[in-house]
């Protein structure tokens, strides 16, 4: 099991720049031993219900830039945009799951929508690895606490919003999911970087 990234302030970002030079210096390290290592972190940023903010950009860059495959981020309550940055795959916010909180998607005009993520990495035989995005409906208010798979209508919007003109990507609204092409990353190991907010420390787990 991994460790999340937890924020605790109202910015949404829980990393000062001490913190984010430490973490960098981690996945800069770890790419240095193994360059075919897939690196994927994971964060738990922004503000809630609202878009992607400068400082979540800056420190996606300096992930990828150090080295991370994949950042999946989470923590903003509503999807947001999805980017690459070089050879590396953004997805800043999967939404909420199941969130025992009825919700403000209508005070911050948010879209009520979610993402189950599946990465599905393929071996080396020359086929691309592809990270698939279901959409759910996740608006307590609607769904009575219990999220749904949105209509194709709705994914293909969501895929035209989010991820407008990505490369690599493929809208397959009648299979309910939106795929990203992930050439990098292979399935010879995989490392996943968090960050334990109990003792404000950096956690690596290795498959």
């Amino acid at each position: 099991p991994h460790e999340s990234l937890y924020g605790d302030d109202l910015v949404g970002m829980a990393l000062n720049r001490v913190e984010q030079d430490n973490v960098a210096d981690k996945i800069a390290e770890l790419r240095r031993q193994d360059p075919d290592l897939t690196i994927v972190a994971f964060l738990h940023w922004g503000r809630n219900y609202l878009r992607v903010t400068k400082r979540q950009r800056l420190l996606a860059r300096t992930l990828i830039g150090a080295g991370a495959s994949l950042i999946i981020g989470h923590g903003a309550h509503t999807i947001q945009s999805i980017e690459r940055i070089g050879s590396g795959v953004v997805v800043y916010s999967l939404g909420n799951f199941v969130f025992n909180s009825p919700g403000r998607f209508g005070l911050f005009g948010a879209d009520p929508f979610g993402f189950v993520a599946r990465l599905l990495v393929r071996s080396a035989n020359g086929r691309s690895s592809v990270l698939r995005l279901h959409p759910i409906l996740t608006n307590n208010l609607l769904t009575t606490y219990k999220p749904r798979p949105v209509s194709p209508q709705d994914i293909a919007a969501i895929g035209a919003k989010y991820g407008n003109g990505l490369s690599g990507i493929r809208i397959v609204a009648h299979r309910g999911f939106i795929e990203l092409t992930l050439p990098s990353i292979e399935s010879r190991a995989t490392t996943r970087i968090g960050y334990d907010a109990s003792d404000r420390r950096f956690r690596l787990a290795r498959e």
